[in-house]
């Protein structure tokens, strides 16, 4: 498989705001109380628009799905399309990637977890390191972002099965076992956000050459309209949602709507290419600041854990000290996720191609490749 990677303009923006706004998410829930047990003083419109921000991290989440689903389906397919699909590389290329920073992180959430007094779960350890969380166990250490990898692992799983056979022109035993289990699997995950992925997987095989404001507008309603289905479908202490549901999109129609709409958007995107000094600068900044992004996914609950376990406990009021302490959460979390990025995410490649210098032969041999084995 051709390690050269095409850039993409805009996309790492789309990566890096979409961690920093679980992380968000995250850290306004444990630094605030809900915004209707709020002083009524600190209850406006403002604080009402930050709260409801704050409120997005599964349509963040889906934002990722939807960026998976481009760069790794759609590059999947393309390369089928032309012959150039290997899936022993592929697979190394997905564990690699998904692996380097997981288990560093979980021995993190590990570590946290003994010392907030949780203890360690050696079976949850295990099950969330072959990405079985959701399945069989719940995320580790209440770590709660790592859901998300579950899908992904199986999102892949589910391109190599079909890789594999179309390579070798029929299903092995080995694809076939894979393929059931695969079945087995999204009996208990939900199916929705498989087809959140496969939406941006066909958005990477239809990019425009050229701008169109129509769909932009297109994609924006969609998005909306994603938002408000999937907001008004959740349960709220402070606002009354129940009156909208009759008159909305279901909860997985909603979050349809919002990976359409955000894929559609990425379309658009692609067609905008940084051409000036400026612009090719700020493309760089969001490729700089989309590099910790995993690390940050992964890291930044368990960092919250430590904070409020040694300093912090949750704000009654948006006064200074609470705001300040909000402030001083998220940038702890980037620090750490920066110094998990440096000491393992960024070798990631290096991983890779000691993986496949070791064990690709031996995959090939094993059917990886699609082969009878």
């Amino acid at each position: 498989m051709n390690s050269t990677k095409e850039h993409y303009p805009w996309l790492d923006w789309l990566r890096f705001l979409a961690a920093l706004l679980v992380v968000l998410v995250h850290t306004r829930s444990v630094s605030f109380v809900a915004y209707g047990e709020l002083p009524a003083s600190d209850q406006n419109p403002l604080v009402a628009i930050f709260f409801l921000i704050t409120r997005l991290g599964d349509q963040a989440v889906m934002a990722f799905f939807v960026l998976s689903g481009f760069l790794v389906g759609g590059r999947a397919i393309e390369r089928l399309a032309h012959g150039a699909f290997r899936p022993a590389d592929y697979m190394l290329d997905r564990v690699t990637r998904i692996m380097t920073p997981l288990v560093p992180a979980l021995i993190f959430a590990a570590i946290v977890g003994v010392l907030v007094g949780r203890g360690f779960d050696a079976s949850g350890f295990a099950c969330n390191l072959v990405s079985l969380q959701g399945v069989f166990c719940k995320p580790y250490a209440t770590n709660i972002p790592l859901w998300s990898l579950a899908y992904e692992m199986w999102f892949y799983i589910l391109v190599w099965i079909v890789g594999a056979a179309i390579v070798a022109q029929r299903f092995t035993t080995l694809t076939i076992v894979a393929g059931a289990v695969g079945l087995i699997i999204f009996t208990q995950l939900q199916a929705v956000y498989l087809f959140c992925w496969l939406v941006g997987a066909l958005a990477y095989g239809f990019r425009p050459t050229k701008p169109s404001w129509i769909e932009a507008a297109v994609a924006l309603v969609l998005m909306g309209i994603g938002v408000v289905g999937e907001q008004a479908a959740l349960e709220s202490k402070s606002f009354a949602v129940e009156e909208l549901r009759a008159w909305l999109p279901s909860h997985s129609a909603s979050q349809i709507y919002w990976s359409t709409g955000i894929a559609l958007l990425m379309r658009q995107a692609l067609t905008l290419p940084a051409r000036s000094p400026r612009m090719k600068k700020l493309d760089a900044w969001g490729a700089t600041l989309a590099g910790p992004s995993y690390s940050l996914y992964l890291t930044h609950l368990p960092t919250l854990f430590v904070i409020d376990y040694i300093a912090f406990e949750k704000a009654a009021s948006l006064s200074f000290m609470g705001v300040g302490q909000f402030v001083v959460r998220v940038a702890l979390c980037l620090l750490v996720a920066w110094l998990f990025y440096w000491a393992f995410e960024r070798h990631t490649g290096e991983i890779r191609r000691w993986a496949k210098a070791r064990w690709l032969t031996n995959l090939q041999k094993a059917g990886a490749d699609g082969r009878a084995t």
